[in-house]
């Protein structure tokens, strides 16, 4: 639904949506629709001219290959990706070294993936961006355990749930903070529409009384008249009787 309010110049917000339909696709095993959203991301990535948007839906088809447990490809899109590297923003930066430690991680390079991933983790938390640290995390904690360091990985993974945690409670107040918006607003238009009826109310009153005013006008003017025929009549024959 979102891509239907997405304009054809917003490329990256739409890459970013068919990125996420990639993954929702792949967890469902929809295979055919997730790769279909992947082609649909790159090619708009590709029209666009932009490093960003070629870092944001090459590394989404990384993700998807992995995924597909399509190792050598999706290294071959991380290296499409890498090739922007140098044109792209640190969070974009950060992006696609996390695809190379997944990379390095489906090829079990477990010590490789460990040193990489402790010196993404601490630029990741400078950047500040909580939902790619969180998805790190993840990663790093399976790194540790992988590596037999249950401890660091218990230590990780208690990070991990921490932040998820914070995640959801700024979740739900950010949800709250909408249904409170959005209830002022229903007051306000009904406290709108309240003053309007009174308004109207209002109005109608004074337009009866408007038009009572002028029905009285109007039989008082008649019945002047009308006295007035009458005594116009009157005095006319009193002057014939005395003629």
């Amino acid at each position: 639904q979102a891509l239907d309010y997405v304009e054809e110049r917003n490329r990256r917000e739409a890459i970013a949506l068919h990125g996420e339909l990639i993954g929702a696709f792949t967890k469902l095993e929809q295979l055919d629709k997730a790769e279909y959203h992947g082609q649909l991301a790159v090619r708009l990535a590709e029209q666009s001219g932009s490093h960003p948007n070629r870092v944001n839906a090459y590394t989404r088809m990384a993700e998807l290959r992995l995924l597909q447990g399509r190792i050598d490809e999706a290294e071959r899109w991380v290296e499409k990706a890498n090739a922007s590297y140098d044109h792209v923003a640190v969070r974009d930066q950060i992006l696609v070294r996390i695809s190379h430690l997944r990379v390095l991680a489906a090829r079990n390079r477990t010590a490789q993936a460990l040193t990489e991933a402790t010196a993404v983790l601490v630029d990741v938390r400078n950047l500040g961006d909580r939902i790619i640290e969180l998805s790190l995390l993840d990663l790093l904690s399976e790194l540790q355990l992988r590596a037999g360091d249950a401890a660091s990985a218990f230590a990780t993974r208690k990070a991990h749930q921490a932040l998820d945690k914070e995640l959801a409670i700024d979740v739900a107040a950010r949800k709250i903070a909408l249904l409170e918006s959005s209830l002022e607003r229903q007051r306000t238009e009904a406290e709108r529409q309240l003053l309007q009826r009174d308004n109207d109310i209002q109005a109608l009153r004074l337009n009866r009384q408007r038009l009572l005013g002028i029905a009285l006008l109007v039989v008082l003017a008649t019945v002047l008249t009308i006295v007035a025929l009458l005594y116009a009549r009157y005095r006319s024959t009193l002057q014939h009787r005395n003629a």
